[in-house]
């Protein structure tokens, strides 16, 4: 039986300051979705601020899109609000899945300081631009603003005004 022979490789820290600058710029753009999300929750189940925060504070991306989804069902939206709502969250997903590429990845550089990542499938390539991060991360504050706009006084704050409690019938005792 043959000998397994591993090879040592070293990992270095990217040197290039606008990279890195440009993806912790990405994680704080990230946790302020996350953010929104839960105030989103907020609005929706009519918590207290801190009743929410506290109640959504180990919930995951998916989970708080989920949980949103699930309010504004039971606060009985409008096709037009649900479609409104599914498309934000879909650009949430899309994003917070562009940003696990980029900040759950393994960074490394050259000895000549080029920046390299490892991709999904095992390989080392070229690092992102800063200019592709900051459009993610741009994108991210964009939807954020939207997100929060539409909670404060647009179609999600409406649908957190109605009740979810349906009117009595007709037939049902007084």
């Amino acid at each position: 039986m043959g000998k397994v022979v591993y090879q040592r490789f070293g990992l270095a820290m990217p040197t290039d300051p606008d990279l890195v600058m440009a993806l912790g710029q990405l994680a704080i753009a990230h946790t302020q979705l996350e953010l929104v999300l839960r105030y989103i929750i907020k609005t929706l189940s009519g918590l207290h601020l801190h009743e929410a925060l506290d109640g959504t504070a180990e919930e995951r991306m998916p989970d708080l899109r989920a949980r949103i989804k699930q309010l504004f069902k039971d606060r009985k939206a409008t096709a037009t609000q649900k479609i409104k709502l599914n498309a934000l969250l879909h650009k949430a997903k899309h994003l917070t899945e562009k940003r696990n590429d980029y900040l759950h990845a393994v960074y490394s550089s050259t000895a000549a300081g080029q920046a390299l990542i490892k991709s999904a499938d095992h390989r080392w390539g070229p690092a992102p631009t800063p200019d592709q991060v900051q459009a993610v991360t741009a994108d991210l504050l964009a939807l954020c603003t939207t997100l929060n706009d539409a909670r404060g006084d647009g179609f999600i704050a409406e649908v957190g005004r109605r009740s979810t409690q349906t009117s009595p019938s007709s037939d049902s005792p007084s």
